[in-house]
């Protein structure tokens, strides 16, 4: 795929506007809120228990799809990964987010997002080689009304394929790190269980052993 394709591409894309709406899974409740704060070290002073909004930093989770979600065929970063594949640009280097609050939302609210394409820009040469740059643009809503906004830039390249330094060719090297106290080092059961299961039967399989 030539660069004026994945220009065409992006243009298509720029012109097709938001995409439809995908609703959160659950209303913004308390026991999310909580395992969120403890995720990330504590709720800094306040009490989510008599709190009846949510953190505004908490707006992506919402509407998360799940472990084993599906972006929707209309999703513009999507469809652009899709052609910037095509490309040979698959590998994703990282993700900066700038997130916009509009009001502080309240336990019991149903929200939405919408996603639209804002820029794609490339070829650029970086530290870590020729990349294109994707940005895109995710609103939330509660019954129509917009509450929060979230730019997205993600930088791609071409993915580096690199041999292994120390497995033998055809094998993938396991190391298992045991825990315990003091000088002496415990296996969990279960590791124990994993160690004799991997035992090999073939000499040139390599071995688990423990990491020192």
């Amino acid at each position: 795929m030539s660069e004026e394709e994945i220009r065409e591409a992006a243009a298509r894309l720029l012109a097709a506007g938001e995409s439809r709406p995908r609703l959160a899974r659950d209303p913004v409740n308390l026991p999310m809120i909580r395992n969120w704060l403890e995720a990330l070290g504590g709720a800094g002073g306040a009490d989510p228990d008599t709190d009846p909004t949510a953190p505004p930093a908490m707006i992506q989770v919402w509407t998360m799809p799940g472990l084993h979600g599906v972006r929707g065929d209309d999703d513009p970063l999507g469809q652009m990964s899709a052609v910037l594949d095509q490309a040979g640009y698959t590998s994703v280097v990282a993700t900066n987010c700038d997130q916009a609050y509009q009001r502080y939302l309240k336990l019991g609210e149903q929200l939405s997002v919408r996603a639209r394409l804002l820029d794609v820009t490339g070829p650029k040469r970086t530290a870590l080689g020729e990349g294109w740059f994707v940005t895109t643009r995710s609103t939330w809503f509660s019954a129509g009304e917009p509450v929060a906004t979230m730019d997205s830039r993600h930088p791609t390249r071409p993915r580096q394929h690199r041999e292994p330094r120390y497995a033998p060719a055809g094998h993938t090297r396991h190391r298992v790190l045991l825990g315990g106290h003091g000088g002496r080092r415990a296996a969990h059961p279960a590791l124990q269980r994993l160690r004799r299961a991997a035992s090999p039967a073939r000499p040139d399989v390599p071995r688990l052993r423990r990491a020192r």
